[in-house]
């Protein structure tokens, strides 16, 4: 019973950690992917600033953010020569990446400072405090983020806010405008997105987000049914089990409520032989479970995206409220089984 507890409790927080991991692999199921783009065909800065502020007052669209880039840029990298591709955030993406920073502060990002971001590159790293000189202006990483804007040339991928890609290179125009559409859009709202961005690519990227977010949660619903399967078990199991237990000795409590135990000293004792199991199973399941999920957090998700490993309090705490109830139920079953039967019936039982 002890073992039966403890896998539940390994393959839990190890699904926990391959969840992370397809989660970051698959950055559509983002609630930050745009459903629209609309980008230059020959990749310069010439869409107008204003068009995000247009195509966000029609209806049905929740939210439009432009982005400026400059491809392979040539900079100084800590005062040697060097290349990264450099994008502007919307103050809404700064806001949305900020629950990725893995070191540093985003706050100094914000406006027309001399500060900007990267983005974690295993190959290509930047570091806080490292510099990035273009065209004679200073930038320091104030901060590095686990995901973002990826790299078109493969260099190391910078980020700074509007004002400070204005004011660095002298671009006015945007190279795309991502779109989020809310629930209630209709094709009448994308006809007139489509109308506002005509001269420019427009790409309805809904079916293959749709597409992708279904192949996400078919993984997630095959790992938290296989989960469900091995948590019935271990609960049967324990019911079972303890069952078993009260019946392999019915007699003996048969005769402790003749001299006298109470009923509920009685579940107290069932419910001290469940417990038991059940702190050994969870100090076990504990012990080799987070071991496993840092294990694949340092080989994988780290390794690739950058960060550090997060404890895992909310699988954590969803595996322990199982196993309290598991034993809510081994301990209830055979103890009022024991309760309905009369005294000399449990001792006269062979």
């Amino acid at each position: 019973m002890t073992g039966s507890i403890a896998l539940m409790v390994v393959l839990f927080l190890t699904f926990s950690a391959c969840l992370d991991l397809v989660h970051k692999l698959l950055p559509s199921v983002s609630d930050f992917t745009p459903d629209i783009t609309v980008a230059c065909e020959d990749n310069a800065n010439a869409i107008g600033l204003d068009l995000p502020e247009k195509i966000s007052e029609i209806p049905g669209v929740e939210t439009a953010f432009g982005i400026m880039d400059c491809t392979a840029c040539p900079v100084e990298i800590n005062g040697r020569g060097g290349r990264v591709d450099l994008f502007s955030y919307a103050d809404a993406m700064l806001d949305r990446y900020a629950g990725s920073v893995v070191s540093g502060s985003m706050e100094r990002v914000y406006g027309d400072t001399g500060y900007a971001l990267a983005v974690y590159n295993q190959e290509n790293r930047l570091n806080v405090g490292d510099t990035v000189n273009i065209g004679g202006e200073e930038l320091e990483i104030a901060c590095v983020v686990s995901e973002g804007v990826g790299s078109i040339s493969g260099a190391v991928t910078v980020a700074c806010s509007e004002e400070t890609f204005v004011r660095v290179t002298g671009v006015q125009g945007y190279a795309m405008v991502s779109v989020l559409l809310n629930g209630g859009a209709s094709e009448d709202t994308v006809k007139q997105v489509r109308a506002l961005a005509e001269g420019y690519a427009f790409l309805d990227n809904r079916e293959a987000n749709r597409d992708t977010y279904g192949s996400y949660w078919v993984f997630r619903i095959a790992a938290y049914g296989f989960l469900a399967i091995i948590s019935l078990i271990a609960v049967l199991n324990m019911v079972n089990s303890m069952s078993m237990s009260v019946s392999a000795r019915v007699r003996q409590y048969g005769a402790m409520r003749a001299v006298g135990m109470e009923d509920r000293q009685l579940t107290r004792m069932i419910a001290a032989e469940a417990a038991s199991y059940a702190a050994c199973g969870t100090a076990v399941g504990l012990v080799l479970g987070l071991l496993l999920h840092y294990l694949i957090y340092a080989a994988v998700i780290t390794t690739h995206f950058g960060g550090s490993w997060p404890i895992p309090a909310a699988p954590v705490a969803v595996v322990l409220l199982m196993i309290f109830a598991s034993c809510a139920l081994a301990v209830h079953v055979p103890a009022k089984r024991i309760r309905g039967t009369a005294v000399t019936d449990t001792i006269n039982e062979l």
